[in-house]
């Protein structure tokens, strides 16, 4: 009958071996495609668990998820400005102003980048400033101002370029 398949016949063997052979190249395209999608997400997931740390006050964690992002992305303006940030968390000044700089020079025209860092000098200038007393910190109190200037705007950890993550993510004033 017509759907009885000879599967000796010459023109099915012929088929059989084209079939495979495209089917196999195919396969191999769409796994090479799925490989390299998979390898350039690898940084920005890390990136993102980053971001996760640090909305979680994880800032460890940040750090070394931003870290591992920057040895695939040496020159993403985004992930030294989120370094940077974490760096300033847990007061390693001097990094936190490496990282900013090298931000900036990557992207200096990037306007979250350059709020973040003049936030950062205003953060560093209360912090070099000598511990007040008891009574100059009851006055501020009484007049209703913020302890030092840095508690004024927010932080922006960025996810991707010219977008910040969270655009009212982190407030000083914490």
């Amino acid at each position: 009958m017509w759907w009885e398949v000879r599967t000796g016949h010459p023109r099915f063997i012929f088929f059989l071996r084209h079939s495979f052979r495209s089917l196999g190249f195919l396969s191999l395209i769409f796994l090479l495609g799925f490989l390299m999608n998979c390898a350039s997400r690898g940084e920005w997931s890390q990136l993102r668990v980053g971001l996760w740390a640090a909305e979680h006050d994880l800032w460890d964690e940040a750090i070394f998820r931003w870290q591992k992002a920057l040895e695939k992305m040496p020159n993403s303006a985004v992930v030294h400005n989120n370094l940077a940030v974490a760096y300033e968390k847990k007061g390693l000044w001097e990094k936190a102003r490496q990282e900013y700089e090298l931000a900036l020079k990557l992207a200096p025209e990037h306007q979250y980048i350059k709020a973040n860092y003049r936030y950062f000098q205003e953060n560093l200038k209360a912090a070099e400033k000598p511990e007040k007393t008891p009574e100059e910190k009851k006055a501020e109190k009484k007049e209703g101002r913020p302890p030092h200037a840095a508690n004024r705007g927010p932080i922006t950890l960025l996810n991707e370029p010219e977008r910040p993550a969270y655009p009212d993510y982190l407030l000083r004033n914490h």
